[in-house]
């Protein structure tokens, strides 16, 4: 991995499907849910304290890891709890279901439906955000996007379990960590109807959330670098062509990227920049950028996003992330079609200086086996093996 990103030659390609966490989490879920299980018994309830319940993510995340028999060659580190927030939760057994429930608040969150694959809003946002429409203030944003400085993120606690993964598997593996743009997590603040329509009738607005969001962020980017890991996959939504224009580009996402990336690359670490969307006219803006790598979403919308086009688009020496179908190909493809595109893309994307990563599109849909991905991996070791040697 470090070598295809840093123009220096290896014997084989690697293998980084996008979002490996979104695919495991519900086996980490099950795994979490069958221990705190197995300490409840019969009863209704078992109180959580943050040193067993470290332990337990830890030993569910480690067990994840092993529904692919082998790991690509990398996988991500998420923030978990906070010490805070474990100290005042509680498992609890209620009609044949189990919740975890932060009794200071108070919220639950069903552990029965995240073992099913459904999504954390606790931790991952609500969809409901996106549907904001009433007028803010700029202290609404404030409160909506508090700045927390990098020693408060680590004191918290919510770094204590991906230390241990990263002392498991430093220098084994690529570690990195997902982090969406200040313009993609403008539309969790301002909502997505009025993100686009507010780059016209309210740019200071649009602006100040962008810039609050790029401060909260360097210090999230700053925490992970202080605890080791190898990159950052940033990540965008709606900033392609199908959405914003080129002048809005220019001046509602790039400014941010171009500091956020400049940072991570001086902290020592990789900048991958992932977007969705057609991204064929950025091509220039993100050579601009300088990230370290490139990933993108497979072909959409009647738009074709073909990987030996967007090499020549960026010449040789930005190492690209395959973008591999997750359905058509991956989940829905016969073994041969599979291994067709995986050479395809090998072909089309890599250069003499090895610039290049086999990958996915998209996050690994729900529906794909374990033994699909695995077998998918193993695939794309052979090939970018036998491709390495000549």
């Amino acid at each position: 991995m470090l070598a295809a990103m840093s123009g220096r030659a290896s014997d084989g390609v690697p293998i980084a499907p996008c979002y490996p966490n979104i695919y495991l989490r519900r086996f980490e879920w099950q795994a979490y849910l069958d221990r705190y299980r197995a300490r409840l018994g019969s009863a209704a309830e078992y109180r959580v304290t943050p040193e067993e319940d470290n332990q337990i993510i830890f030993e569910s995340k480690l067990e994840s890891f092993k529904q692919w028999q082998e790991l690509p060659d990398w996988i991500g580190v998420t923030r978990t709890f906070t010490r805070e927030s474990q100290a005042h939760s509680v498992i609890r057994a209620r009609d044949g279901e189990y919740f975890l429930v932060d009794e200071s608040k108070p919220t639950e969150t069903n552990l029965s439906a995240l073992a099913q694959g459904e999504s954390n809003e606790l931790m991952f946002g609500r969809m409901e955000d996106l549907a904001t429409s009433r007028e803010l203030t700029y202290a609404d944003v404030d409160a909506k996007v508090p700045v927390v400085s990098k020693q408060e993120l680590l004191d918290s606690g919510a770094f204590d379990v991906a230390k241990r993964i990263i002392a498991e598997f430093r220098d084994r593996i690529f570690l990195h960590a997902v982090l969406s743009t200040p313009y993609t997590n403008a539309k969790y603040v301002v909502g997505f109807e009025n993100l686009l329509t507010g780059m016209r009738t309210e740019q200071d607005l649009i602006h100040y959330v962008v810039e609050r969001h790029r401060q909260a962020t360097e210090q999230l980017l700053e925490a992970w670098a202080a605890l080791g890991i190898d990159g950052i996959f940033f990540q965008e939504t709606l900033s392609g062509h199908d959405f914003i224009s080129p002048g809005d580009y220019d001046e509602f996402v790039f400014p941010a990227n171009k500091h956020l990336i400049a940072r991570c690359q001086a902290l020592g670490l990789k900048a991958i920049y992932y977007l969705t969307g057609d991204i064929r006219s950025r091509l220039p803006r993100i050579l601009d950028l300088a990230p370290d790598a490139l990933a993108f979403e497979e072909s959409r919308k009647k738009y074709v996003l073909d990987i030996a086009q967007i090499r020549a688009g960026v010449g040789d020496n930005l190492c690209l992330f395959g973008n591999i179908d997750v359905y058509q190909v991956l989940e829905q493809g016969t073994d041969d079609e599979l291994r067709a595109e995986i050479l395809r893309q090998i072909r089309g994307g890599r250069t003499a200086n090895g610039a290049f990563i086999s990958g996915i599109g998209s996050p690994i849909t729900p529906d794909t086996s374990p033994a699909r991905v695995g077998a998918f991996i193993r695939m794309c070791r052979e090939l970018g093996g036998s491709m390495g040697r000549g």
